[in-house]
């Protein structure tokens, strides 16, 4: 009976299970998987998550696994989105702005780039036959709107998202020919910014009129703010 008793308990012990009884050791519990500790997290928590990651490793998480692609998508608050010409022209039907992958983003910076490349000029500046040398330097005047062009930083982001966006600034890379249209870029934007509690675009530089003798575009501007974001402070 001994004997039978000591092979049973071998037995069991070499397929991993201890000895039976009351003063027997507990098993101890399994660790619990990382979706198990994501989804416990309330939006507190997934916010400081995110604020204590790079953008390359807020990048490399989203790659890592789904549960931590929806923990990044709930918990980024701020981002930059860039757009340029070359964007433009190189736009996919169905695409939509990295925006759109972070639908809880409440800070919001785009930075439109202006500067337009005539692709008809040659690497060393010199114009083609057909060039009459208006464009400047490297410069062609084919290309979008400034409004056109920001648009894109927008694109295919759900309505409820855009609602959720609290502050919006605005900045651009100098093009030494072109003037930043920021009349139609604020116009463009704010219908889509209900609830726009902050705008900023100081850093916007080289802007096009806005001298003192053009009252039209400070009062299209002033006059979309009033419409659009009753929020704004």
């Amino acid at each position: 009976m001994v004997a039978n008793s000591s092979s049973l308990d071998l037995q069991r012990r070499a397929q991993g299970v201890g000895p039976q009884g009351p003063d027997a050791p507990a098993a101890p519990a399994p660790a619990p998987a990382l979706p198990d500790v994501l989804c416990v997290l309330d939006m507190c928590a997934l916010v400081a998550l995110c604020q204590s990651l790079s953008e390359r490793d807020l990048a490399n998480a989203r790659l890592a696994c789904r549960a931590l692609r929806n923990a990044v998508r709930q918990g980024v608050r701020q981002l930059t989105v860039s757009v340029s010409q070359s964007l433009a022209q190189n736009w996919r039907p169905g695409q939509r702005s990295p925006l759109s992958l972070f639908p809880w983003c409440e800070d919001v910076s785009i930075s439109v780039d202006t500067n337009i490349w005539d692709t008809s000029r040659s690497s060393d500046g010199e114009s083609s036959d057909d060039d009459e040398g208006e464009a400047g330097e490297g410069y062609g005047d084919s290309g979008y709107g400034h409004h056109h062009t920001a648009r894109l930083a927008l694109a295919g982001v759900s309505a409820q998202a855009l609602g959720r966006i609290r502050r919006l600034t605005i900045v651009n890379d100098y093009d030494s020919r072109r003037g930043f249209d920021l009349e139609a870029v604020v116009c463009t934007f704010v219908p889509q910014l209900p609830g726009l509690e902050v705008l900023d675009a100081n850093d916007v530089r080289q802007l096009e009129g806005m001298e003192a003798a053009d009252r039209a575009r400070p009062t299209m501007i002033y006059q979309a703010l009033a419409q659009h974001c009753p929020r704004l402070r």
